[in-house]
């Protein structure tokens, strides 16, 4: 349980949503300074400090745990990389494909995710707005 408290935190610290991987807008409160300092001192009062010389590219998360999570998926019928975290390959990535006029689906496809976590991370890039994402969300379900 403890363990399970602590890797929330360092999501939460790395600006990450702790039940779906996905970025959390750069305007959260999350993503503010005191905020993640917080959290921080919040990990390091609890004894377990941040691994950063073993720190994945996928966000801090094991790659055991990303092939058991990629396995759990396509066993519930999700897209193998539904909730995995972003990398900023990934990111970089997905905006030239969306600005390169690339559909939704096409891009779900080719990174494994659903439709609604591409335009999520959209949203979180800041590539659309608020309203746009509510509006694509409706289109591609």
């Amino acid at each position: 349980m403890k363990q399970k408290f602590l890797e929330m935190l360092r999501l939460l610290a790395s600006g990450v949503d702790p039940f779906t991987g996905e970025m959390l807008p750069s305007e959260s409160v999350v993503n503010k300074p005191e905020f993640i300092r917080s959290m921080f001192t919040l990990i390091e009062e609890f004894g377990d400090r941040p691994k950063r010389k073993n720190k994945s590219r996928s966000g801090g998360v094991a790659p055991r745990d990303l092939d058991a999570l990629r396995e759990r998926n396509i066993s519930n019928g999700r897209p193998p990389r539904s909730h995995f975290p972003w990398n900023i390959e990934e990111k970089i990535e997905l905006e030239r494909l969306f600005s390169a006029g690339v559909q939704i689906s096409a891009i779900a496809e080719k990174f494994e995710r659903s439709n609604i976590s591409i335009i999520a991370q959209l949203q979180a890039l800041e590539l659309i707005s608020r309203e746009e994402s509510v509006a694509l969300s409706k289109i591609v379900s």
